[in-house]
């Protein structure tokens, strides 16, 4: 049985987390892709070589949800801590990540004892928004 993905999409990942830290709120999508699981018919793959990627490399990029700020790289977040931390842990961490999860800065830095829960459980939408 061929368990090779037919499409850079199979190959792929993306996960929308919440990024808190203190009195901060931040929507994140989170793709994350191994170049070396993208088989070369792909065109997918082809992009991801001109834009730059080599065939070793994994990428995780995290885009902003409000604000459209999207970068691969943590550190060019500049001397924003709550995004390079997040970004650096969302990379470290993947695999254990889920869809929703919360990313919480604080605990990462040892400043919290237990991670915040999700905000949608304190301040859900209402209705119709």
């Amino acid at each position: 049985m061929n368990t090779r993905p037919t499409t850079a999409n199979a190959a792929v990942e993306v996960k929308f987390l919440e990024v808190r830290d203190e009195g901060t709120f931040i929507a994140v999508m989170a793709i994350h892709g191994d170049m070396q699981e993208i088989p070369d018919e792909i065109a997918g793959r082809y992009l991801l070589r001109r834009g730059g990627w080599a065939d070793y490399q994994e990428f995780t990029y995290v885009l902003t949800l409000h604000g459209c700020r999207a970068t691969y790289d943590p550190y060019k977040w500049g001397e924003c801590r709550t995004m390079t931390t997040a970004h650096k842990w969302i990379r470290e961490h993947w695999d254990s990540l889920s869809d929703g999860d919360v990313v919480d800065v604080e605990w990462i830095l040892g400043e919290r004892k237990t991670p915040k829960q999700s905000g949608r459980y304190d301040y859900p939408l209402s209705e119709g928004v």
